[in-house]
């Protein structure tokens, strides 16, 4: 029946690349606080997903996603994100962020 869970559990994890269906699949990458980069293609998961997998990475400072078209109305809350870039996200309506040392948005 598909993927149930993905952990991962390094505790000095930098890069992370997701891509697939991880609809129904319990996500788990809490131990990998230190990911600095993370790109997200063509990743079939839900808005609340996306926050909860964004919400576990104080140290993420540059996140690209691209083709991610299960997602509308995403909050992203980042202290230290200073890169974003949203590539074919089709389905995106409502992107909200509070990113205070954003310097690049493509």
């Amino acid at each position: 029946n598909g993927l149930y869970k993905v952990a991962i559990a390094l505790t000095n994890l930098s890069f992370v690349e997701l891509s697939g269906d991880f609809v129904g699949c319990e996500v788990d990458f809490e131990a990998s606080a230190a990911v600095k980069v993370m790109t997200l293609k063509k990743l079939i998961i839900t808005d609340l997903e996306l926050e909860f997998l964004i919400s576990w990475r104080p140290m993420l400072v540059s996140l690209v996603m691209d083709g991610c078209n299960k997602l509308r109305r995403i909050r992203v809350f980042c202290e230290l994100l200073n890169r974003f870039v949203m590539l074919r996200c089709r389905g995106m309506v409502e992107p909200e962020f509070y990113t205070p040392e954003l310097v690049s948005f493509e």
